[in-house]
C-alpha cells in the first residue's frame, strides 16, 4: 500500500487533469456554448483593443463599458494564444473550462498538502471540489465566475505559506493571483477572500503560529499588493459605477437569489436561482433536472455531504475546529436573504443591507460563497475515506467477500460516488442546446459585415428587431453578432443595457413597434436619421416563435420596397 500511494502522490495531478479534461474535450465536439462574450471567439485580438477603453463609441450610441476590461486577464490572452496557434475556437472553450477544473481541484489538494494532510486526503478533497456540482451552475454560461472557485485552493495555501515564511514572496504571488481572478466578477472574488482571511487570524489568534505584529504585517503587504495589482479593474469598475448605467437594476434581484440559497441546496454544491430555471424550450440547464427529479441522484446529492459531516463529527484531525467555524461561515453567508420573505434576526439585517445599500447589492449573489463549503466539506469526506481504509487495512475480522477486505474498495466507491453525483460529465449534458451554437456562425453575417463596411463609415448601424438574449433558429451567441463583424457603429436592443438612459429610453422606443408588430414603416427613416444611422440591417433568423419575437415574413413584407428616406 506505501507504494501505491506514493505512486498516487506523484501522479495524482495527472490524475485531476485528465478528469477534468477528457469529459470537457469529449462533449458535444464542434459546439460553442453561449459563454463569456461572442467577440472572444470571433476576434480576441480585436476585442482586447476594446477591453482596453473604457468608453465604446461603436455600440448603444455610445457607452461606458459593462466589465469588459476584467477580460483583459485571463480570458482575452488565453483565446488569442490559443487562437494564434491555429486551435479551432470550440476546443480553446473546452481547454478554457478544463484548466479552470483542473485548477481548482489541484489547488485544494496542493493546499491541504501543505497543511500536512495525507496524500490520501489531499487527492481524494481534490477530487470532490473538482467534480462539485456547483460548477455545472456556471460552466459554458457564465464561466469566468468560476475563476475565484478555482483559486479558492492556491489563495489559502499561499496564505498558508506567508504565515510560516518571513518575506514577499508567498505574499507577492497570492496577489499575482487575485490580479488574474478578480476582473471579471469582484463579488465572486470577495466570498472566496473570506477563506483566506479566516486562515490568517486562525493562525494567528488560536494556533499562535504567528504574533499581532507579524500578522499585521502579512496583512499591510497583502493590502499594498493586492490594491496595486487591482486598480487596472477597480477604477474602470468606478468610471463605470459613476458615468454608465446602473447595470445592477437590470440583473438579478435579491428575491430571486434568495429563492434557491436553502441550506440543504448549498451543501449539495447548488443554490444558484438561474440553475433551476425553464422555459417554454425546456430547462435552462438540462443538467439540473436529475438533482430535482432522479431519485438516485437526490439521494447520492444529499448522501455526500452527509458522510462529510458524519466524518468531521467522530474523526479527530488537525485543525478540524477551523474548517468546522469556516464551513459555518460559508453557509451562513451563501444562504443569505433565505427565505426572503421570513429571514432570522441576521437575514434580515442582510436584507436590508443588501435592498438599501449599493455595495450590499452589488454582493446579493450569495451562492458564490459556497466554494467555501464545498471545500470543507471536501476534506471531511476525504478524511473519513481515509480512516474508513485505514480500519479495513488494520483491522482482524475477516469479511466474506475479499474484494471488500481491501483499502482500495473504499477509495473504488468513493470515487464513484462522485462521480454519480456529477453526471452530466459522462452523459454530454454540460452544454445547454438553450445556449449553444455550431461552431461557424452564417456566412451571410460575414456578407452582411463586408458590404455595411463598404458603406459610408460616417453613420451608424441599426439592428432590428432587438433580441433578449440573441438567440437565432441556427444557435444562440449571447450578445450581439454584428458588433464583433463590422468597424462601423451599432445599435440594438439587448437585455443588458449599455449607453445612457436617454439612449437606452430612444433604441428602446425605436425597437418596441417592430416588438409589437405596430410598425408604421413611414416612421423609421426620420426615426434613423436622429440617431445617425445611414443602414438599417433586419434580422430574419431569430428563434420568434420560441422567444415572442416579430414574424421575420411579416416583418420583411413591410420593408418591400425599402421604405423611402
Amino acid at each position: 500500500m506505501r507504494s501505491v500511494f506514493k505512486k498516487l502522490k506523484s501522479s495524482k495531478y495527472t490524475y485531476l487533469f485528465l478528469v477534468a479534461f477528457l469529459p470537457n474535450i469529449l462533449t458535444s465536439i464542434g459546439t460553442i456554448a453561449a459563454d463569456n462574450k461572442l467577440y472572444l471567439f470571433l476576434d480576441p485580438g480585436r476585442f482586447f483593443i476594446q477591453s482596453s477603453q473604457i468608453w465604446d463609441p461603436t455600440n448603444a450610441l455610445g457607452t461606458v463599458t459593462f466589465q469588459h476590461v476584467g477580460y483583459l486577464l485571463p480570458l482575452d490572452p488565453f483565446f488569442y494564444l490559443f487562437g494564434q496557434m491555429g486551435v479551432p475556437v470550440w476546443l480553446i472553450e473546452r481547454f478554457w473550462t478544463g484548466f479552470l477544473m483542473f485548477f481548482a481541484g489541484a489547488g485544494v489538494s496542493w493546499f491541504l498538502d501543505k497543511m500536512r494532510f495525507s496524500t490520501t486526503v489531499s487527492t481524494v478533497a481534490g477530487f470532490f471540489y473538482m467534480l462539485s456540482p456547483y460548477s455545472l451552475q456556471y460552466l459554458y454560461r457564465i464561466s469566468d465566475i468560476l475563476l475565484p472557485w478555482a483559486a479558492l485552493g492556491w489563495l489559502m495555501g499561499l496564505m498558508f505559506l506567508a504565515t510560516l515564511k518571513k518575506g514577499w514572496k508567498y505574499v507577492a504571488i497570492f496577489a499575482l493571483v487575485v490580479a488574474v481572478i478578480g476582473g471579471t466578477n469582484g463579488s465572486s472574488l470577495i466570498f472566496a477572500g473570506i477563506g483566506p482571511v479566516m486562515l490568517l487570524l486562525y493562525l494567528w489568534l488560536v494556533k499562535k503560529q504567528l504574533n499581532a505584529k507579524e500578522a499585521m504585517r502579512i496583512v499591510l503587504k497583502l493590502a499594498i499588493l493586492c490594491s496595486l495589482v487591482s486598480i487596472w479593474w477597480f477604477v474602470a469598475l468606478e468610471i463605470e459605477a459613476n458615468f454608465g448605467l446602473n447595470i445592477l437594476k437590470y440583473t438579478e434581484t435579491v428575491q430571486a437569489v434568495a429563492s434557491t440559497s436553502l441550506a440543504s441546496e448549498v451543501m449539495r454544491g447548488l443554490g444558484y436561482w438561474f440553475y433551476y430555471g425553464q422555459n417554454t424550450v425546456g430547462p435552462w440547464a438540462p443538467s439540473s433536472v436529475g438533482y430535482m427529479e432522479h431519485i438516485w441522484l437526490i439521494l447520492i446529492s444529499f448522501a455526500i455531504p452527509t458522510l462529510a459531516i458524519i466524518a468531521a463529527v467522530f474523526i479527530r484531525f488537525k485543525n478540524r475546529g477551523f474548517f468546522v467555524i469556516l464551513l459555518g461561515v460559508g453557509l451562513v453567508a451563501s444562504v443569505g436573504t433565505h427565505p426572503f420573505g421570513n429571514p432570522g434576526i441576521w437575514g434580515r439585517f442582510i436584507t436590508w443591507v443588501m435592498l438599501y445599500t449599493t455595495p450590499g447589492f452589488a454582493l446579493r449573489s450569495t451562492d458564490r460563497a459556497a466554494p467555501l463549503v464545498i471545500m470543507c466539506l471536501a476534506l471531511f469526506f476525504a478524511t473519513g475515506v481515509d480512516i474508513t481504509a485505514t480500519k479495513i487495512k488494520t483491522s482482524a475480522i475477516s469479511l466474506k467477500f475479499s474484494i471488500l477486505n481491501k483499502p482500495t474498495t473504499v477509495f473504488v466507491v468513493a470515487g464513484l460516488l462522485l462521480i454519480l453525483n456529477n453526471p452530466a460529465m459522462l452523459d454530454n449534458q454540460l452544454l445547454s442546446p438553450q445556449y449553444s451554437r455550431p461552431s461557424n456562425i452564417p456566412a451571410y453575417y460575414y456578407q452582411a459585415g463586408s458590404y455595411l463596411n463598404k458603406q459610408p463609415n460616417d453613420t451608424r448601424i441599426l439592428v432590428e428587431p432587438g433580441t433578449d438574449t440573441s438567440v437565432y433558429r441556427w444557435g444562440v451567441t449571447g450578445d450581439p453578432i454584428l458588433p464583433g463583424l463590422t468597424s462601423r457603429q451599432t445599435v440594438e436592443r439587448v437585455q443588458l443595457p449599455h449607453g445612457t438612459n436617454p439612449s437606452l429610453d430612444l433604441v428602446t422606443a425605436i425597437d418596441q413597434p417592430f416588438q409589437e408588430e405596430t410598425l408604421n414603416p413611414a416612421t423609421l427613416a426620420p426615426l434613423a436619421r436622429l440617431i445617425s444611422a445611414g443602414d438599417i440591417l433586419l434580422q430574419s433568423d431569430l428563434a420568434y416563435e420560441d422567444y415572442d419575437l416579430p414574424n421575420p415574413r411579416q416583418l420583411w413584407s413591410q420593408f418591400t420596397p425599402t421604405p423611402k428616406g
